[in-house]
C-alpha cells in the first residue's frame, strides 16, 4: 500500500491583469471565480493543506469571510506578484514561506489554476493518486486530446495568402512517418495538449526543476469541456454557460 504523502494545492491569484480586471474575483455563475477552485479543493481528501497566494488584501478581504483566514498565511511580496513573474517563483516562495512558518513539510505541491475552475474534486484525487501510484513518475499535468488541433493538421500562410502544410516556410514540419502529406484527421494518433487543469510535483524534483513539464512527467486526462481557460472576456461567458450546463446536469 502506497504511503500516504502530505500534499500542499497552493491557489495563485495575481490581483493585476490585463485581458479582465479582476478576472479571478469575476462573477462566475453566482460566486467569484477564484471561489469555485478553492471549493472544490477543500472537497478533495487528498489535499492536506489549501492556501491562496495573492499580492492583495482586497482579494483576501473578500474570500476571507466565506472561506477562513487559513487561506491566507501570507500576502505574496510585490516582486512575485509582476506580469512576467513565472509560477516557479511564486511557488518557491509559497514553500519556502510556510517552511519559514513553522508548518510541517510536504512531499508533494499542486497548483490549482483558478481561471480553470471546470475540474473536480474527485479529479484532484485520482490524479494525485496517480501520481504517487506511478514509480517512474515525479510530476503529473493534466491533459486533453483534441483532434481538431492536431499539430499534423495546422497550416501555414505564405506571402501570397495560400494556405501550406504547417513548416512549409519554416523547414521545420511536425514528422511523422505513417502519415505523409496532410492526413485525415481520423487517421491519426491521438494528441495531447495541457489543459491548465492541474499541476503536480513532488516537492523536491519541483525544487530541482522548477517546471512541472519535463521528461518524469506523467499525464492525467480530463474532458475536452473542462479545458477551456480564462484569458479574455469571452471565456467568462463560456465557463459560466459550461458551469451551469454541469448544474442541470447536461453535461
Amino acid at each position: 500500500m502506497t504511503e500516504k504523502k502530505r500534499v500542499l494545492a497552493i491557489v495563485p491569484a495575481r490581483e493585476g491583469s490585463k485581458g479582465i480586471p479582476d478576472k479571478n474575483v469575476a462573477p462566475t455563475c453566482g460566486k467569484p471565480l477564484i471561489a469555485w477552485t478553492i471549493e472544490t479543493a477543500r472537497k478533495a481528501g487528498e489535499i492536506d493543506r489549501l492556501i491562496v497566494s495573492t499580492d492583495s488584501t482586497r482579494y483576501r478581504d473578500i474570500l476571507e469571510h466565506d472561506y477562513g483566514a487559513d487561506l491566507f498565511p501570507f500576502i505574496r511580496p510585490e516582486k512575485f506578484a509582476k506580469d512576467k513573474t513565472p509560477s516557479s517563483d511564486v511557488i518557491i516562495h509559497a514553500l519556502d514561506k510556510l517552511e519559514e512558518l513553522g508548518e510541517e513539510p510536504f512531499d508533494i505541491v499542486a497548483l490549482l489554476e483558478p481561471t480553470s475552475p471546470l475540474r473536480t474534486a474527485e479529479q484532484i484525487n485520482e490524479a494525485i493518486q496517480l501520481l504517487t501510484q506511478s514509480p517512474k513518475a515525479r510530476a503529473l499535468v493534466s491533459v486533453v486530446e483534441d483532434s481538431n488541433h492536431h499539430p499534423l493538421l495546422a497550416f501555414e500562410i505564405d506571402k501570397v495568402g495560400r494556405l501550406v502544410p504547417y513548416g512549409t516556410l519554416t523547414g521545420k514540419a511536425p514528422s511523422d512517418s505513417e502519415y505523409p502529406g496532410h492526413p485525415r484527421r481520423q487517421a491519426l494518433r491521438p494528441a495531447y495538449f495541457m489543459s491548465g487543469d492541474l499541476y503536480l510535483s513532488y516537492v523536491d524534483t519541483y525544487r530541482e526543476r522548477r517546471s512541472f513539464n519535463h521528461e518524469l512527467t506523467a499525464g492525467y486526462k480530463v474532458r475536452h469541456w473542462q479545458a477551456p481557460e480564462v484569458d479574455e472576456p469571452h471565456d467568462l461567458i463560456m465557463i459560466d454557460a459550461l458551469m451551469k450546463a454541469r448544474q442541470e446536469g447536461k453535461i
